[in-house]
């Protein structure tokens, strides 16, 4: 094949994704089961009119999981119509990660099949397979998210993270939520990021390249659009500091691949921080903040990072237990961020000793 064809088939292809990206989304954003029905948001009409669901939210965070799934069946006896009994199921599945991750899954699954339920509540439920994968970082929630149709195909060979991508693009096709648009960005800001390392590209890795920049805007765009609708959204406002975060990252990295086109990811990772400060949900963003700058700038901002880590490195105890078990597992690079933590304990010493603290020993050291 000669080069010139080589370049229309790249193009084809690139046109062939966006096509079938943008008419997911266009089908999501106007569906009929979207449409406005005049009824309040399940979970307020729920937190209004359903006492077992207002006393299993309260628990939510800080009660036993098992009671808590408990108080959520007794509500959903109580459910006034499939909006509410989709709400009421999420919520179960949600909670129940934490007790029986198969029963957990299954149920999101089952959730995302359900014609009776908004595009808007299936696409959270698919989203919530992948926050699962985040928070039980292993091959055996790998190997229940990715099992039966279409999940395994997502998984076809055996990539994580590109299957990861697939099925936060998959939550997209019903609706464009914030957090998926933006892992899903990640995944196309690092493989940029990984092309431009390169001396010299190829006219096809430059079309690629400029084809998931095309992409990585669109998801923005989305993500933006998400997040404003959900700053009028009572349950859906807990969800805006992650997004940030999210955002911050894909800024980060596409600083880091020479791209200057988009905002400023220093004052997107402030932005993120503050947002997730109240939550005490700072500790991920200030350390990848902290290597976004060690990464560009090296020692030169040596003291930037300290202070940006200082909260977390002088009080670690006090930050929720998933900041201290993303550090601790870290250590077996579940993410792939093991090397840029030990980059950054080499320049923060504090730092390392916190990771010795959440069970590094020194060897882990030695990439």
């Amino acid at each position: 094949m000669n080069k010139t064809a080589i370049l229309l088939v790249c193009v084809a292809l690139v046109g062939g994704v966006a096509f079938i990206f943008r008419g997911q989304i266009f089908t999501a954003l106007f569906t009929p089961n979207d449409m406005a029905t005049g009824k309040k948001d399940p979970h307020i009409r729920l937190t209004e009119n359903n006492l077992f669901y207002q006393q299993a939210n309260s628990l939510r965070n800080t009660g036993d999981a098992k009671q808590v799934i408990e108080l959520y069946q007794k509500a959903l006896d109580l459910a006034a119509d499939p909006a509410e009994r989709g709400q009421i199921q999420f919520m179960i599945a949600a909670v129940g990660s934490r007790v029986d991750t198969t029963a957990s899954i299954r149920q999101l699954k089952e959730l995302a099949t359900d014609t009776t339920q908004s595009n808007l509540q299936r696409a959270y439920a698919v989203q919530q397979l992948g926050q699962n994968y985040y928070r039980n970082t292993n091959k055996d929630t790998i190997g229940l998210i990715f099992s039966g149709e279409p999940y395994a195909g997502f998984y076809k060979e055996k990539d994580v993270r590109l299957a990861m991508r697939r099925l936060f693009e998959y939550a997209s096709s019903f609706h464009p939520l914030a957090i998926s648009e933006l892992r899903a960005a990640r995944w196309y800001a690092d493989a940029v990021y990984d092309l431009k390392r390169k001396t010299v590209l190829t006219e096809e890795e430059r079309i690629r390249v400029d084809s998931y920049l095309s992409i990585i805007r669109e998801k923005f765009a989305l993500a933006d659009a998400d997040i404003e609708r959900t700053r009028t959204v009572t349950n859906g406002q807990k969800l805006i500091p992650e997004a940030l975060a999210r955002k911050a990252g894909v800024l980060g990295r596409l600083a880091l691949a020479s791209e200057e086109s988009f905002a400023d990811p220093e004052k997107a990772f402030a932005e993120a921080i503050n947002a997730n400060m109240p939550l005490r949900d700072d500790g991920p963003v200030r350390v990848n903040y902290a290597i976004y700058l060690a990464n560009r700038y090296g020692e030169s901002r040596r003291d930037d990072s300290i202070a940006i880590l200082k909260p977390l490195i002088s009080n670690i105890e006090s930050y929720p237990e998933g900041t201290k078990i993303f550090l601790s597992a870290e250590r077996n690079n579940i993410l792939g961020s093991k090397a840029d933590l030990v980059s950054l304990a080499m320049s923060v010493p504090d730092f390392k000793k916190m990771l010795l603290s959440l069970g590094w020993s020194e060897t882990d050291f030695a990439l």
